[in-house]
C-alpha cells in the first residue's frame, strides 16, 4: 500500500501543481480584465472628449459660415458703393462739363456785351459830335 500512497502523493502533487497553474492563470486573467476595464474607461473618456471636440468643430464651422455670409454682405455693399461712386463720378463729369459750357457762354456773352457797350459809346459820341455841328 505504500506504493499506492506514493502514487496518491504524486497525483496530489501533480494536482497541486495544476491548481497552482490554474491559480496563476486566473491571476493573469484578472490582471488582463483589469487592464481591459482601464482601457474601456479610457475609451469612454476619449469618446466624451471626441464629442466635445466635435461640438467645438461644429461651432467653428457655423462661425465660419456666418463670417462667409458677412463677408458676402460686405462684398455686396462694396460693389454697391463702387457703382454709386461710378455714378457720382459720371454726374460730376457732366456737372463739370455743364459748368464749363455755362462759364464759356457767360464769358462769351460778357465779351459780346463789352463790344456792344463800346459800340453804344461810339454811337453816342458820334451823335454828340453830329449834334454839336
Amino acid at each position: 500500500m505504500t506504493t499506492s500512497n506514493a502514487d496518491l502523493a504524486v497525483k496530489i502533487e501533480n494536482l497541486e501543481g495544476k491548481i497552482n497553474l490554474v491559480h496563476s492563470s486566473m491571476i493573469d486573467l484578472k490582471t488582463s480584465f483589469d487592464r481591459i476595464a482601464d482601457l474601456a474607461q479610457s475609451v469612454g473618456k476619449m469618446e466624451g472628449e471626441t464629442r466635445s471636440l466635435n461640438n467645438d468643430v461644429n461651432r467653428l464651422a457655423e462661425a465660419q459660415r456666418e463670417m462667409k455670409r458677412e463677408l458676402a454682405e460686405v462684398q455686396a455693399y462694396k460693389n454697391w458703393t463702387r457703382g454709386g461712386l461710378a455714378v457720382v463720378a459720371f454726374l460730376i463729369t457732366i456737372l463739370g462739363g455743364a459748368m464749363v459750357w455755362a462759364l464759356t457762354h457767360i464769358y462769351d456773352a460778357d465779351v459780346k456785351n463789352a463790344f456792344q457797350e463800346q459800340a453804344i459809346v461810339q454811337i453816342q459820341r458820334k451823335l454828340l459830335i453830329d449834334s454839336a455841328k
